[in-house]
């Protein structure tokens, strides 16, 4: 299981750790659903670069690794890595927790550790490559981060 931690009170930067040893590190943009992404001595970037919609993307060396693409349901995404295909979607209407579903079946998935907490854990499959689960998670916190802002904004 990996873990997502925030390098600061009010970063959304997050070093992932997996059994407490820093696995990989993701530097969030401000301003837009992009970051950089160092695993070991791999850079990767990820984000949504069409202006407007566009897939999620992670890439690696200009190769694109997986991308996630929003289905018409609310908080439910297609995810393509590689020749695997799988969706994730939140749990239930009114948490935060998302699962990760192949052929129909739940096999990972990823929830906050407490209710006001941003630090998470991720339970995604050991045989899905680290890059693919380190993009799941950015993924999972840009859908929170999103929601905080929406919150924020109408309170």
């Amino acid at each position: 299981m990996l873990s997502a931690i925030p390098i600061s009170w009010c970063s959304w930067s997050y070093q992932i750790e997996d059994l407490s040893q820093a696995v990989a590190a993701i530097d969030m943009a401000w301003l837009r659903e992009r970051a950089d992404v160092r695993i070991g001595d791999a850079e990767y970037k990820l984000g949504r670069y069409a202006l407007v919609g566009g897939n999620f993307e992670l890439s690696h060396e200009g190769e694109l690794v997986a991308k996630a693409t929003k289905r018409t349901f609310v908080r439910s995404f297609d995810i393509e890595a590689g020749e695997r295909r799988f969706e994730l979607s939140a749990i239930s209407i009114f948490g935060r927790t998302m699962g990760l579903y192949e052929n129909g079946e739940l096999i990972g998935k990823m929830a906050p550790v407490g209710f006001w907490s941003r630090r998470a854990n991720a339970d995604f499959p050991d045989g899905l490559p680290l890059d693919v689960r380190v993009f799941l998670i950015w993924f999972v916190l840009i859908l929170w981060r999103r929601a905080a802002s929406s919150a924020a904004a109408a309170g």
